[in-house]
């Protein structure tokens, strides 16, 4: 795992939306973060963040994010960190309110703005990638290769029986 690609990743992402973001490990150990601050941090351990989204993307393989809310007002969401292993690393960021109002004084995103903010981030995860000019990358597979490929690299982590 890349750390200082997640790190750039982090960074770029609370720059352009000024949530606060963390990527954790599968096992639930923290690889970096960016924007929190005490009294944010302190609603990812209080409200249990990382082992809630972890146990909920394991138990629904197929989904790479998800959206908790953890009080009236106070959301979370989640996404992989690669898309094609969906129980591996997790990038989250929160806490943010639909409520512009929010009593705890939560920064305010729009419902329909958190769709937005996940393909920002599966963006800059891609920019930052240095395999982008890997032999892979550059080669034209067929049709069938490509969707063969990525069907092994999806799946590669699950157990067989």
């Amino acid at each position: 795992m890349d750390k200082l690609r997640i790190k750039e990743t982090l960074e770029s992402f609370n720059l352009a939306t000024h949530l606060p973001i963390i990527a954790i490990s599968s096992h639930g150990t923290r690889i970096h973060s960016f924007g929190y601050d005490k009294r944010l941090h302190m609603y990812l351990k209080n409200y249990n963040i990382k082992n809630k989204f972890l146990s909920i993307l394991k138990q629904k393989n197929s989904i790479n994010t998800a959206t908790i809310m953890v009080s009236k007002d106070i959301f979370f969401t989640a996404s992989t960190i690669c898309p094609r292993n969906s129980c591996e690393n997790l990038f989250i960021f929160g806490p943010y309110s639909y409520d512009k109002d929010n009593v705890q004084n939560i920064i305010y995103k729009p419902r329909h703005i958190i769709k937005h903010h996940l393909s920002l981030l599966t963006n800059l995860w891609e920019d930052h990638c240095p395999r982008k000019n890997s032999v892979l990358e550059n080669t034209a597979f067929s049709l069938h290769i490509k969707k063969a490929i990525d069907y092994i690299s999806k799946r590669q982590t699950q157990p067989t029986f």
